[in-house]
């Protein structure tokens, strides 16, 4: 009777999978007259030590088997009548002394080409595909594959900074001077500068960014300076306008002698939310007392003083407008506004990127090491553009 074409082992650890298994490759590697046809059975493991431990585990059961050892025999007389009766059942023509014959054969033959008895893990198995082809992929002839990020990205940022001050690298040198300077202006030490650059770099080697790294990595590090220095500027003019409305508030309350608690709610009415505006918090949100001052035209309580009123009066019509003036801002630049601080908060690392990416492409041409994100994306370009993917 024929064996299934498709079995599946499902247990838990420790219950012998590795054992089951091994006694499938023999069972395959013997089942023919052949003592090459291991060279046709491919099996595939998750980790290194469990690829190891099957190749470990077949090579003893074999050698076992075709020993003249009475204890290597008694040892696996187990495992090998269990093989011998499972060929029987599946129709091969077969005795005990031909199975050890065969397992006498098969074992010589594994240990003269050791290199094409394929127990290997899945990485492995991939990376020996792919060696096919380095030169379409553009990969290093003896290529690895790299698994750690933190290391390739510290040495890839340490060789830029080694690029500072020196010649051809000016855009890349005020590119780091800039981020120095800013982390200085903000109170910060800008020697954590190598280790933020590097997380941030991580973007290079996530494939969830590739599509956006690729959009920005024909721009030269000048170009993300002025890209900031328009955003900047274009921020400067929004918080001008609102500052420029709201000190105009204050000035008129200065001339009147007013105070922000002769107005209705004081601290948290009207008043105070355009003290806080004054203060840098440009765009906080107004509330119900605000808009009702504003569409009312109401600032004070009756229980105010008279002369106050009159005061607050002569200039009412003005604080409408430049009250509205500011909201108008709000309603048709805030959006724009957080999008553009935000960008430019990480634009002196992208100003750096394309040189990061240049360096992370150096140190994988020295060593040899791809990045598995790489390694991944190229293999992916090869399996989505040809018709018929070599993979």
């Amino acid at each position: 009777m024929e064996s299934p074409k498709f079995k599946i082992y499902s247990s838990s650890a420790g219950s012998g999978k590795t054992y089951t298994l091994a006694k499938e490759y023999i069972k395959l590697a013997l089942k023919t007259t052949s003592p090459w046809y291991f060279n046709h059975i491919l099996a595939v493991t998750f980790t290194k030590a469990a690829a190891q431990e099957m190749k470990e585990r077949i090579l003893k059961y074999l050698y076992q088997f075709s020993s003249n050892d009475p204890k290597e025999i008694e040892a696996s007389e187990g495992i090998f009548q269990q093989i011998l009766t499972e060929l029987k059942d599946e129709g091969v023509q077969i005795d005990e002394w031909t199975l050890r014959e065969r397992a006498n054969r098969t074992f010589k033959h594994i240990i003269h080409e050791y290199a094409n008895f394929s127990v290997s893990t899945i990485d492995s198995f991939v990376q020996r595909i792919v060696a096919a082809f380095t030169e379409e992929l553009g990969f290093p002839f003896n290529f690895e594959v790299n698994l750690d990020a933190d290391v390739l990205m510290e040495g890839a940022v340490e060789q830029l900074f080694q690029k500072v001050n020196t010649d051809n690298f000016e855009q890349i040198t005020e590119a780091i001077q800039s981020f120095a300077m800013e982390k200085a202006n903000d109170g910060k030490s800008w020697n954590g500068l190598p280790k933020e650059l590097a997380k941030f770099g991580e973007n290079l080697l996530s494939d969830k960014h590739q599509s956006s790294v690729e959009l920005i990595a024909d721009l030269q590090p000048a170009d993300f300076l002025l890209i900031e220095k328009n955003l900047k500027e274009y921020c400067d003019n929004i918080k001008g306008s609102i500052l420029q409305a709201v000190n105009i508030i204050f000035e008129l309350l200065d001339d009147a002698s007013l105070y922000v608690n002769d107005f209705s709610y004081g601290e948290s009415g009207c008043m105070g939310y355009f003290k806080k505006i004054k203060e840098g918090d440009f765009f906080r949100e107004p509330g119900k007392r605000v808009t009702e001052a504003l569409e009312n035209n109401i600032w004070y309580s009756k229980s105010k003083p008279k002369e106050i009123k009159i005061a607050i009066d002569n200039i009412s019509d003005t604080l409408v407008d430049c009250g509205n003036t500011i909201l108008r801002i709000h309603e048709l630049y805030k959006s724009k506004y957080i999008l553009f601080q935000e960008v430019a908060k990480n634009l002196k690392k992208l100003a750096l990127l394309s040189q990061l990416k240049t360096e992370i492409a150096d140190i994988q041409n020295d060593t040899g090491q791809i990045h598995i994100s790489e390694f991944n994306r190229k293999i992916l370009e090869i399996v989505m553009t040809e018709p018929i993917p070599f993979v």
